[in-house]
């Protein structure tokens, strides 16, 4: 087949790339030597670099093209040297486009293909700028829309092929030349659900994403007074001073008010018109304003569900429903990867919903032993015993202000509290098991299958064998790494009864 080239677009896209590149190295040159500036060569060394970077671009659009064929995906690449990779369809695993708002009028997109041999952070081929058309063509060859099954009527010789060379030969042959012996099936439409606008101002004005927004402001200011000089903070400082508490107070409120808009806006433009949809054994998910994000990936890379609840979300009854993959896709929405489902909804509703993408969720939750009562106190321990000691250190060096630490230390005991109440394991029902845990006031409910689970661990120190406790650790894949939902302080007979019910799937 002819080799194809990218849409035009790209060499925007190319440019931007080589520029960032070559801001950096100039960056650093400013850094060693800030009497670059004045130099009369400065710019022409700019303009060089301009040149430069511009000729490069055109080189890496031109050398970039692709082929596709009936079996595999082929991409020509490399500025000086060619490099030429093929992806087999079989092989892809998950499929993602981003379309950036200003390239919607023009139908174009970037795809990014993740295969099983995948075992990077960033996927292993990306187009950068194409036409959906032809993300289209890739699917339909990964997975045809007619698919041959064969004719019980017809020559009994057809049935020993297999189904993905029978798939092949109809998508490939003419019309007129296909077997009489076959008929044609679409690709089924499974379930479908579409978020309300009701469910997604919800979710967004739950959101706890201000918090680190104001971290990230006081972040800022550390580093803008390392630079500004002491004069102007100075001068700051004794505005601050002479003002009196309500405008203080203002300003406080403004700024928290700020953040929380940004916070709201933040989740609206990333789950705007979030949509998934299961299409025969795949799920897609889109959503975005800004910038329109579609995922697809199989079933069978579920390595687990995930219903997740902030303390504000449980005190409303709401839950957000999350998938690990064994896979990248979707990573970027959490440090984990993990794939957002169902954004949010009703706490009840959690399996009877998931249920119609996921088959294997049960439709109603198991029993679950929760944490022991002589390993309860323990976690409180545990959270609470070192900024206890940060206090105390504190409050002895700079009294009085460090009996503010009092106020960290009433918050770890309550996550403290939170997390005991929270933490649980059912015994294995079936080929289930229901893990439940609990971080700084938000809580999260594992559905993990047992053939997914990598391993089962159970720990114990001398003294949680005297007080009959185990804790139990396992371990799922994740994107490219592992994952590891650690359940603390069981009964030793509720951590046995598991790592048994584990082994007998074994």
């Amino acid at each position: 087949m002819t080799a194809k080239r990218l849409h035009p677009a790209a060499l925007l896209y190319f440019c931007y790339q080589t520029t960032k590149n070559a801001l950096g190295w100039l960056l650093i040159m400013l850094v060693f030597n800030l009497d670059m500036l004045k130099s009369p060569w400065f710019w022409w060394i700019a303009l060089g670099l301009l040149l430069l970077v511009i000729t490069a671009s055109a080189i890496k659009y031109w050398r970039f093209t692709y082929e596709m064929n009936d079996l595999e995906l082929s991409i020509n690449s490399g500025l000086l040297f060619q490099k030429h990779l093929h992806i087999a369809y079989s092989k892809i695993q998950t499929m993602q486009t981003q379309q950036w708002f200003y390239l919607r009028p023009f139908g174009l997109v970037s795809l990014q293909i993740e295969t099983s041999g995948h075992s990077e952070d960033k996927a292993e081929a990306v187009l950068p700028v194409i036409s959906r058309a032809i993300v289209e063509q890739i699917q339909e060859l990964r997975f045809p829309k007619q698919q041959s099954i064969p004719n019980e009527t017809a020559n009994p010789r057809v049935e020993s092929q297999p189904d993905d060379s029978a798939s092949l030969s109809s998508e490939t042959q003419p019309d007129e030349t296909k077997s009489p012996s076959t008929v044609s099936r679409p690709v089924k439409i499974g379930a479908h659900y579409r978020i309300k606008w009701d469910d997604l101002n919800l979710y967004a004005l739950t959101s706890l994403a201000f918090l680190p927004l104001l971290l990230g402001l006081v972040t800022i200011y550390n580093r803008v007074s390392d630079t500004v000089p002491q004069k102007y903070l100075d001068s700051a400082l004794t505005f601050v001073a002479h003002e009196s508490l309500l405008v203080l107070s203002s300003l406080l409120f403004i700024t928290l008010l700020l953040s929380l808009l940004f916070s709201y806006l933040l989740v609206i433009n990333r789950y705007f018109h979030f949509e998934l949809v299961q299409e025969g054994k795949r799920l897609k998910t889109s959503r975005g304003l800004m910038q329109t994000k579609e995922v697809a990936t199989p079933v069978k890379k579920v390595q687990a569900v995930i219903s997740s609840q902030t303390l504000l979300r449980q005190w409303l009854k709401l839950a957000t429903v999350e998938a690990v993959l064994a896979s990248q896709a979707g990573s970027d929405e959490k440090d984990e990867a993990g794939l957002v489902l169902l954004p949010v909804l009703k706490r009840s509703q959690v399996l009877v919903q998931t249920s119609r993408f996921v088959s294997w969720l049960p439709a109603k939750e198991p029993h679950v032993f929760m944490t022991a009562e002589g390993g309860r106190w323990r976690i409180i321990r545990n959270a609470v015993w070192f900024p206890a000691v940060v206090t105390l250190a504190s409050a002895i060096l700079f009294w009085p202000y460090g009996l503010l630490g009092l106020l960290v230390v009433l918050y770890a005991c309550l996550c403290g509290v939170y997390s005991a109440r929270n933490n649980g394991l059912s015994q294995g029902q079936g080929n289930l098991l229901v893990a439940k845990t609990a971080r700084f006031l938000s809580r999260k409910t594992f559905f993990l299958p047992r053939e997914k689970i990598q391993a089962v661990t159970l720990k114990q120190t001398v003294w949680m064998k005297k007080a009959g406790l185990t804790t139990v650790e396992l371990t799922l894949r994740a994107g490219n790494s592992a994952r590891y939902v650690e359940v603390r302080y069981l009964s030793t007979q509720v951590a046995q009864a598991v790592y048994r019910w584990y082994r007998q799937g074994g």
